[in-house]
C-alpha cells in the first residue's frame, strides 16, 4: 500500500490508463512464476541426484567402517591369545587384565551382533557393544543401517555368517581362558597340554575366517557401487528428461496462468493491493482487499492507495514511501485502514517496487492485526503476571528459608518481624500470639526502629487484648486497619494461634493484590515454623522422658537383683543362719519383680512394632474372674492395707482376649495396692447399658489433676526423680491404655492429692454376651 504522492488532480485518460496497466500485469505475472517454477524443478532434480550420491557414500562409508572394525576385531583376538598365552607363562594379573581389555573388544562386537539380529533390536545395546569394539561413534550409524538393510544380500549375509562363526571360536577361547584362571588361582599349573594346544587351534582357525569376512564385505562393496552408480545414472537422465518435459509444458500455457493469477489473487486471506509506482493509483485488489477496506474494487481501481489510510497517518505513509518504496526494497509498517463506515482496522503492510509488464509497481500485503494486537496486550499482561509472580515466589522463598531455618522459637518471633517489616515495606512489625486458654493476646516479638512505630505496635497489642473479637474477621484475611496497620492470621493447622502486625507509613502504598499474596503466604510459612518448632520440642520432650525411663529402668533392674544376689551370697556363708523359707520367698518375690519389669518391656515392644495381635475368645466370666481374683490376692501390698475383689459378677460370656484383660486388671490393682499405704484397694465389675464397667479403687496417695493424663503415657510418672518413693518403669499404665484401647473400651482417672484413685475401664456391649448367645 505504498506509492508516490498521487498526482494534484484527476486525468480523463487515467481509467482507461490504468485498464491497460492492469492487464499488462496479470500477464506478466504468470512469466515470472513459471520461470520459478522451472528453476524449482531443476533444484529438485539436483538435489534428488544429491541424495542418491549421499546414499552411495554413506552405504560404501559403512562398508568401510565394517573393514575397519574387522580391522580392530582381529588386532584384538591376536592380541587376546598372545596375552592369555603369556599369562598362561607368567602367572601375572597385568597379562590376563590386557587378555580381557582385549577380548572385550570382540565380545562388544558379539554383542551388537546378537542384539542387531533380533526383530526389534535395542539401539542403545547396539551402540554400547559397537564402542565396546573400539568403532568410532561417528560410525555406528552406519554399521547399523547396513547391517539391517542389507541383512539379506548375499554380501552381507556371507559376511555375518563368517563373523557369527568367529564369534563362537572367540567364545570357544574365552572359555579357556576361564579355564585357565581358575586353575591357576587354585595353584595348579596352567599351562597343560590339554588346554594350551586349543588356544593355538583357535588362533589359527580364526585367521582364515577374517579374511573371508574382508572378502565378502570387498566383493559386496564393488557390487553396491556398480549398482549406484548405474541407478545414478539411470535417475539422473530419467530426471533431466521429466524436467525438459515439464518445462516446455509450463512454458506453453503461460497465458492460461492468467485467470489462475486472478484467481489466486482473490483467494489469498491477507489483502493485497496493486500500485502504480509513478501516479499513486491503486492498479489492481483481490476479494481480501475489499473486505478489509469496506470498499469493491471497482471503487478500489483508480483510488490513490493514499487515501485508504487515516489522515493522521498519510504523513507517515508518504514518509515511509519516501525513505525505502523508493529505492526498491521491501520495507514494513503498522498504519490503519480507514473504512468508510468510520472504522479504524490495525493493519500491517509488507510492500516491495518491482516491475510488470514494464510498469513499475508497488505490491502491497495487508495484513489485518487486530487479534494479533489483542494477544500481544494479554502477553504484556501475562509477563506482568509472571513478574509479580517472580517477586512474590522469591519473597516467599527467602521467608521460607529464613523462617524454616530456625528451630529456635524466640529466634523464630525475631525473623518472622524483621521480613515483616522488610517485604511487606513496613516501618515495623509484631507478632501476637493467644494464651494457652485460648483467650488473652500478647506480643512475643515486636521490630520497630521508631519509638512512634514501636508505639503503635503497642496499642494495636492492647487492643487485640481488650477485644479479641473485633479481629475475629482476620482468621482467613489479610486486613488493613484504618491506621495504616496490615494484619494477617498465623494458623495452626485450622486454628487461629495468632496474628502478624506490621505498621506503614501513612502516605505508602495500600494493600495491593501482590502485596496480599506475599502477607498470605508469609503468614502461612510462620506456621509451619511455628509448627516445626512444636514438633520441636516435642521431640525434645519425648528425649528427656526416655532418659528418665533410663534412668528409672536402671533403678528397677537394680532393686531385684541386688536382693537375688545378696540372699544368694549370704545364702553361701554358712555361719549365717538364714531362715530358707523367707530367703526363697525374698529371692521368688524379686525374681518375680524382675520378670514383671521384662515382660512389660517386652509388652511395650510388641505394641510398638504392631506386632500384638487381638486374639478373641469367649470366655466365662464367673470362673475367668475367680481365677483372677487368685492371682491379684497375692499381689504384695502393705500391711493393714485390706484388698476387697468383688466376689459376684454378671453370669455372662466375655467376647474379648483373654490375656490383654489379665494384664490391664492385674496392672491396675498392682498399681493401687502399690500407692497404698493404709485403707483399702476395692475391685468391683457389674454390667451397664454401655457395657462392661470394671472400677479398681484406692485410698492412696492420689493423684494432681495436672498430672491425671500424663500417667497414660510411655515412661511417665508422677515422680520421675532418682529419688522417688515408688518404684516402677512408667510403662504399666501406658500398657493399660493400649490394650484397653485394642479390647475396643475405654479407661478414665478420678482422683485428688490424698484423697485416692479410682481407675474406671468400660468394655463396649458387643463385648458381652449372654450364655444362649454364646452357645
Amino acid at each position: 500500500m505504498l506509492a508516490r504522492e498521487p498526482p494534484a488532480g484527476p486525468s480523463p485518460s487515467l481509467p482507461r490508463a490504468v485498464a491497460r496497466r492492469s492487464r499488462a500485469i496479470s500477464s506478466a505475472r504468470p512469466a515470472a512464476r513459471t520461470l520459478g517454477l522451472v528453476i524449482a524443478l531443476f533444484v529438485g532434480i539436483t538435489a534428488a541426484l544429491l541424495y542418491l550420491t549421499s546414499a552411495q557414500m554413506e552405504i560404501l562409508s559403512a562398508v568401510r567402517a565394517y573393514v575397519g572394525g574387522e580391522g580392530l576385531w582381529s588386532k584384538a583376538q591376536k592380541d587376546a591369545v598372545q596375552h592369555l598365552l603369556r599369562y598362561a607363562h607368567t602367572r601375572d594379573d597385568a597379562d590376563y587384565a590386557r587378555y580381557q581389555d582385549a577380548v572385550g573388544v570382540t565380545l562388544g562386537d558379539r554383542q551388537a551382533r546378537i542384539e542387531l539380529e533380533k526383530p526389534t533390536p535395542d539401539l542403545a545395546v547396539v551402540a554400547a557393544g559397537f564402542r565396546r569394539g573400539r568403532n568410532h561413534p561417528d560410525d555406528i550409524g552406519g554399521l547399523v543401517m547396513l547391517f539391517r538393510r542389507f541383512r539379506h544380500a548375499s554380501y552381507v549375509d556371507e559376511a555375518i555368517r563368517v563373523w557369527t562363526i568367529a564369534d563362537g571360536e572367540i567364545a570357544r577361547l574365552d572359555h579357556l581362558a576361564r579355564a585357565v584362571r581358575a586353575r591357576m588361582r587354585s595353584g595348579r599349573s596352567p599351562a597343560t597340554p590339554r588346554i594350551l594346544p586349543k588356544i593355538d587351534r583357535i588362533n589359527e582357525r580364526v585367521t582364515p575366517l577374517e579374511d573371508r569376512f574382508s572378502m565378502a564385505l570387498a566383493e559386496g562393496a564393488r557390487a553396491i557401487k556398480t549398482i549406484s552408480i548405474r541407478i545414478t545414472f539411470g535417475v539422473a537422465l530419467l530426471l533431466l528428461s521429466m524436467g525438459a518435459v515439464v518445462s516446455w509444458m509450463l512454458l506453453a500455457r503461460i497465458r492460461e496462468w492468467g485467470d489462475k493469477y486472478r484467481h489466486l489473487l482473490d483467494a489469498a486471506s491477507d489483502a493485497i493491493v496493486v500500485t502504480d509506482l509513478d501516479t499513486g493509483v491503486i492498479l489492481d485488489a483481490n476479494r481480501s482487499a475489499e473486505k478489509l477496506t469496506g470498499r469493491t474494487a471497482a471503487e478500489l481501481i483508480g483510488m490513490p492507495q493514499e487515501l485508504l489510510h487515516a489522515e493522521a497517518e498519510r504523513a507517515r505513509y508518504r514518509e515511509v514511501f519516501l525513505a525505502h518504496a523508493g529505492r526498491g526494497v521491501t520495507t514494513a509498517v503498522d498504519l490503519h485502514v480507514a473504512r468508510p463506515d468510520g472504522t479504524r482496522v490495525p493493519v500491517e503492510i509488507r510492500a516491495a517496487t518491482t516491475s510488470m509488464g514494464g510498469t513499475r509497481v508497488v505490491q502491497s500485503i495487508c495484513r489485518d492485526v487486530t487479534e494479533r494486537r489483542l494477544a500481544d496486550a494479554e502477553l504484556a499482561r501475562s509477563r506482568r503476571a509472571l513478574e509479580e509472580e517472580a517477586r512474590v515466589a522469591g519473597a516467599l522463598a527467602r521467608v521460607g528459608q529464613q523462617m524454616i531455618s530456625s528451630l529456635d522459637t524466640p529466634v523464630l518471633f525475631e525473623r518472622l518481624c524483621q521480613l515483616a517489616a522488610d517485604l511487606l515495606d513496613g516501618t515495623g512489625s509484631a507478632t501476637l500470639l493467644r494464651g494457652a486458654d485460648g483467650q488473652g493476646w500478647g506480643a512475643v516479638a515486636v521490630h520497630a526502629a521508631r519509638a512512634e512505630d514501636r508505639e503503635r505496635l503497642r496499642r494495636t497489642a492492647r487492643g487485640f487484648a481488650l477485644d479479641p473479637d473485633r479481629f475475629a474477621i482476620v482468621r482467613d484475611e489479610v486486613l488493613e486497619l484504618p491506621g495504616g496497620e496490615l494484619v494477617m492470621a498465623i494458623h495452626r493447622d485450622a486454628d487461629l494461634i495468632g496474628v502478624q502486625v506490621v505498621t506503614r507509613p501513612p502516605d505508602g502504598q495500600g494493600l495491593t493484590p501482590e502485596r496480599a499474596r506475599i502477607a498470605r503466604g508469609l503468614a502461612h510459612v510462620a506456621g509451619i515454623g511455628l509448627e516445626n518448632a512444636r514438633l520441636v520440642a516435642e521431640l525434645e520432650q519425648a528425649s528427656r522422658l526416655k532418659s528418665e525411663f533410663v534412668s528409672t529402668m536402671s533403678h528397677e533392674l537394680r532393686t531385684p537383683l541386688n536382693v537375688i544376689l545378696g540372699y544368694a551370697e549370704m545364702g553361701r556363708d554358712r555361719s549365717i543362719g538364714l531362715d530358707l523359707d523367707d530367703t526363697l520367698s525374698r529371692i521368688e518375690a524379686s525374681g518375680r519383680d524382675l520378670l514383671g519389669l521384662i515382660e512389660s518391656t517386652l509388652e511395650i515392644g510388641k505394641i510398638e512394632a504392631g506386632r500384638d495381635q487381638v486374639r478373641v475368645e469367649m470366655v466365662p466370666l464367673p470362673a475367668f474372674w475367680a481365677q483372677l481374683g487368685d492371682g491379684c490376692g497375692r499381689l504384695p501390698r502393705k500391711p493393714g492395707v485390706a484388698f476387697d475383689w468383688a466376689k459376684s459378677v454378671p453370669d455372662v460370656v466375655l467376647r474379648t482376649d483373654p490375656r490383654k484383660l489379665v494384664v490391664v486388671v492385674r496392672n491396675l490393682v498392682g498399681n493401687a495396692l502399690k500407692f497404698t499405704e493404709q485403707g483399702a484397694v476395692r475391685v468391683t465389675l457389674e454390667a451397664t447399658p454401655q457395657g462392661l464397667a470394671l472400677r479398681v479403687a484406692d485410698t492412696g496417695i492420689g493423684i494432681a489433676p495436672a498430672d491425671q493424663q500424663a500417667v497414660f503415657e510411655m515412661f511417665r510418672q508422677v515422680d520421675g526423680s532418682d529419688t522417688r518413693r515408688f518404684g516402677g518403669t512408667g510403662l504399666g499404665l501406658y500398657i493399660v491404655r493400649r490394650f484397653v484401647e485394642q479390647l475396643g473400651g475405654t479407661i478414665v482417672v478420678e482422683s485428688a492429692l490424698g484423697a485416692g484413685t479410682t481407675f474406671l475401664v468400660t468394655l463396649p456391649a458387643g463385648a458381652v454376651l449372654g450364655r444362649a448367645a454364646a452357645a
